[in-house]
């Protein structure tokens, strides 16, 4: 999946301006997990880290402080990577956090929960076999533009390095589960170098162990083509079949 291919996906979703500046931000969920019960059985909920105020691949912050989440708390509903219809919800949208704190609010914790279907199952599988899992943050921008001088100092990186851009006001109006998020899968990371390598490998094992069916990989967005279907078709004649095959 490509960013072109993405932002499509994000301009067609309802209520979204022909003129929108639609965008993403992703992320492969630092710190994800499933949440364990008391008596040790696994819950179907899921806690991850959504969005930070790090400078992403495409060398712009995302101020979390930033985000109007009115929609996406009216809506609840986590897709499978920006898709909207509803065979493609992985699950639903159970806490916000702002994270460390409310004071401190450098990210943003979603806490959801995990639907008994292939896709959520396919997550939590995910999940429990690398510790982390891709999300992405659909958005429209509302107020942005080339950092000021103290947005340069404030969200200086490690390395040096300042934005060319931060989006200080933004509607976040969905969040989508991936297998490759799309700026680590079409930007400047090669999928076959680092995060994106771990995870091709590491869903290609689910997948090849029967753990995960190659139809939910593929909607998660894994270069995988899902099983081909067979399915007996009567003809005109009395007891004969005919089988059609397709993708």
């Amino acid at each position: 999946m490509n960013a072109t291919n993405i932002l499509h996906r994000l301009k067609g979703h309802p209520g979204i301006d022909d003129d929108a500046r639609v965008g993403v931000v992703s992320s492969f969920g630092k710190g994800a997990q499933i949440i364990v019960k008391s008596d040790d059985n696994r819950a179907r909920h899921l806690e991850v880290i959504a969005n930070t105020d790090d400078i992403d691949l495409d060398n712009e912050v995302v101020i979390p402080g930033g985000a109007n989440t009115a929609y996406f708390q009216r809506n609840k509903q986590i897709f499978a990577d920006h898709v909207y219809d509803l065979g493609n919800v992985v699950g639903v949208l159970r806490h916000l956090y702002k994270y460390p704190s409310d004071t401190d609010h450098k990210a943003w914790r979603v806490k959801m929960h995990l639907h008994d279907n292939p896709l959520g199952n396919a997550a939590m599988r995910i999940v429990e076999e690398t510790g982390q899992i891709g999300v992405s943050i659909g958005f429209v921008a509302k107020d942005y533009g080339a950092p000021t001088e103290d947005e340069r100092k404030r969200f200086k990186s490690a390395d040096g390095s300042t934005p060319h851009s931060v989006v200080r006001e933004w509607d976040w109006f969905e969040l989508s589960v991936t297998a490759l998020p799309c700026n680590v899968a079409c930007q400047s990371m090669a999928m076959t170098e680092g995060k994106s390598a771990d995870m091709l490998d590491a869903v290609d094992r689910l997948v090849t162990k029967g753990l995960i069916d190659r139809e939910s990989a593929s909607l998660l967005g894994m270069p995988i083509t899902p099983r081909r279907k067979m399915h007996a078709v009567s003809s005109p004649a009395p007891r004969r079949s005919v089988v059609k095959v397709y993708e």
